[in-house]
């Protein structure tokens, strides 16, 4: 739901794909109507209704655009609807999150003070995508550090998402790795986990083949 934050788990093949399909569907649900109301095309197609941090350096814009054309969407449009953000160290990343994120949304998401009356018909969906690939894949970051780094980046999405001025209705969505064995993933998962509303796991069937395990939690 909007103004809600949501974290899909499990095999990044899995997690990017439920990530890409929600992204499409989101541009899909904007109001055609708007056009009725006097608003032209071309802000229609300037306005920004995704904002993706790529943590991970492995946005397949490639599969957003196969989605999109499957549902027979123009493309160009729906790919100007899209911010993308990337970085390439941990602290990067922190910054983005921490004091960047909130720019962004003002910056591109944020409704003109006329349309505010609209503003519950605007799909927003801010990505945080495999935001612990660079934490796990990083030899040289201490234990310690890296759980305060999270526990400062999570407590910045907590913060911007209770600012509803900033967020409005935005759905934030964050993409995470999950493995049992990995003793560092097992801590992360355990500061980042308990702050989500829902979360969303996929996994490889155990039991069956050529089949998944999806699981739902919702905190309350």
């Amino acid at each position: 739901n909007s103004g809600e934050s949501l974290c899909i788990i499990g095999e990044q093949n899995y997690t990017q794909l439920l990530v890409a399909r929600l992204c499409v569907n989101a541009f899909m649900m904007q109001p055609r109507r708007r056009k009725r109301k006097g608003v032209g095309e071309s802000s229609r197609c300037t306005k920004k209704h995704i904002i993706f941090i790529d943590a991970g350096n492995n946005l397949d814009i490639y599969q957003y655009v196969s989605f999109a054309r499957q549902y027979g969407l123009d493309i160009k449009k729906f790919l100007q609807s899209i911010v993308v953000s990337r970085m390439f160290t941990i602290y990067q990343l922190a910054n983005t999150i921490i004091y960047e994120l909130p720019k962004l949304i003002i910056q591109h998401l944020q409704q003109p003070q006329q349309q505010q009356q609209q503003q519950h018909f605007q799909p927003k969906v801010i990505v945080i995508s495999d935001l612990l690939g660079m934490f796990v894949n990083d030899p040289h970051i201490k234990a310690e550090e890296a759980k305060n780094l999270l526990k400062e980046i999570m407590g910045s999405v907590i913060a911007i998402r209770r600012r509803r001025e900033i967020l409005g209705n935005s759905l934030i969505v964050m993409s995470l790795p999950y493995h049992q064995q990995q003793e560092p993933l097992r801590v992360y998962n355990r500061i980042l986990l308990p702050r989500f509303d829902k979360r969303i796991e996929v996994f490889n069937s155990a039991s069956k083949a050529n089949s998944l395990d999806i699981k739902i939690v919702n905190k309350s």
